[in-house]
């Protein structure tokens, strides 16, 4: 048998080809493969999607009205129990007051007593609350406290100091609620 001498370069060419078409019918298999896959998925048509996307919007707009209007709700009743507490603390003042005009003609001296205690039953109310009165007199004038309506000439020691107290200020924590209307020396 005589043998043939082999062309290396008719090998590289060859097994260039073959390469070429092993990677071509990879990619035809790829491609089937993904034609396969892209046909078994379920169609969504466009409309579909606008349809899902608007009813979720639906449901989180009704979900946000509810949550406003719970809200509210809360509030509401939230001021309205505020208000009844109040209120109750607010009754045995009414109540001595009311004992106070009917027996105001018998005795002047136990009438100033009794306008005392609902003074003092009155201001204990306040501060359960948390309601402080604002120290002004004597002290130097702050307009975040203090209101000033008139001034009176000092003699250079208590300039800029409260020196008269027309109407008390009252504050919660730091929050005012009245100030105190005074007279500031200047």
């Amino acid at each position: 048998m005589a043998k043939t001498k082999k062309d290396p370069e008719k090998n590289v060419e060859k097994n260039a080809e073959t390469n070429k078409d092993a990677k071509k019918a990879e990619d035809k298999n790829t491609a089937v493969e993904k034609t396969v896959i892209i046909e078994d998925a379920p169609q969504i048509s466009l409309q579909d999607k606008y349809d899902e996307i608007y009813d979720k919007y639906l449901r989180l707009a009704a979900e946000y009205d509810n949550f406003r209007k719970r809200t509210d709700r809360e509030k509401s009743d939230l001021a309205a129990y505020a208000t009844a507490r109040t209120v109750e603390k607010l009754l045995p003042v009414l109540d001595n007051l009311d004992k106070a005009s009917q027996n105001k003609g018998e005795d002047i001296k136990a009438f100033g007593d009794g306008i005392d205690m609902i003074t003092k039953n009155f201001t204990d109310i306040l501060n359960s609350a948390g309601v402080k009165e604002i120290e002004a007199l004597g002290k130097e004038f702050n307009p975040e406290l203090h209101n000033a309506i008139s001034t009176e000439e000092s003699d250079g020691d208590n300039e800029n100091i409260v020196v008269e107290v027309y109407q008390k200020g009252y504050a919660i924590d730091d929050k005012v609620i009245r100030h105190a209307i005074v007279k500031v020396a200047k």
